[in-house]
């Protein structure tokens, strides 16, 4: 009651339209939680996630399990597997993903490797450079909370035929997920990549 009644309505209002703000995001994430792509593209394009000692984490496994599906079921697609090595895994996150696809019956002449990225945006900066993102139809992989912001940043850095397909996430995870998620829209809103 000290408050002063206009800042007590100022915070007001300003914690209402963050709360829509909010609400509008996570809609946005969630409507691309079942994304799942036209058979028959060009490029299927993995974003990486951290590779263990013992192979893919769970996150990246089941990226790389829905993408095998389709890599099965399209055979003239190739697959551009990308990401970096962080200082906490014993090979690049591109070289896991090629060794765990080959492994399981894709040809390597089908698996181009980018491996120099460190996040989502360089990712797709990077990837870009192994194929024609203006021509080429792409499916970018990724687990349904990430399908939004990849799908978006990936138009933004001008591919013409682009769309996402979703792999699940485990439940436990998935509320950690989706508010990670929401500052990492709002992360690249603000910096200019979505």
């Amino acid at each position: 009651e000290r408050i002063p009644r206009g800042i007590r309505r100022i915070v007001q209002l300003l914690f209402g339209m963050g709360m829509v703000l909010f609400l509008v995001v996570e809609g946005l994430i969630i409507s691309r939680f079942n994304a799942s792509p036209a058979a028959g593209a060009d490029v299927c394009l993995i974003l990486g996630a951290q590779m263990k000692e013992s192979g893919p984490s769970d996150v990246l496994q089941r990226r790389l399990d829905k993408a095998l599906d389709y890599l099965r079921e399209n055979p003239d697609t190739i697959v551009v597997v990308s990401g970096g090595q962080g200082s906490n895994e014993p090979v690049s996150e591109a070289q896991g993903m090629r060794d765990y696809l080959a492994a399981r019956g894709i040809a390597g002449e089908r698996i181009l490797m980018e491996d120099e990225s460190a996040s989502t945006k360089e990712n797709l900066e990077y990837s870009a450079k192994l194929i024609d993102k203006s021509e080429n139809s792409v499916v970018i992989v990724t687990n349904n909370f990430h399908v939004f912001r990849a799908v978006s940043i990936a138009r933004k850095q001008g591919y013409g035929n682009v769309q996402g397909m979703a792999a699940s996430t485990h439940r436990g995870n998935l509320l950690n997920n989706l508010l990670r998620e929401f500052l990492g829209v709002m992360k690249d809103f603000l910096v200019g990549n979505l």
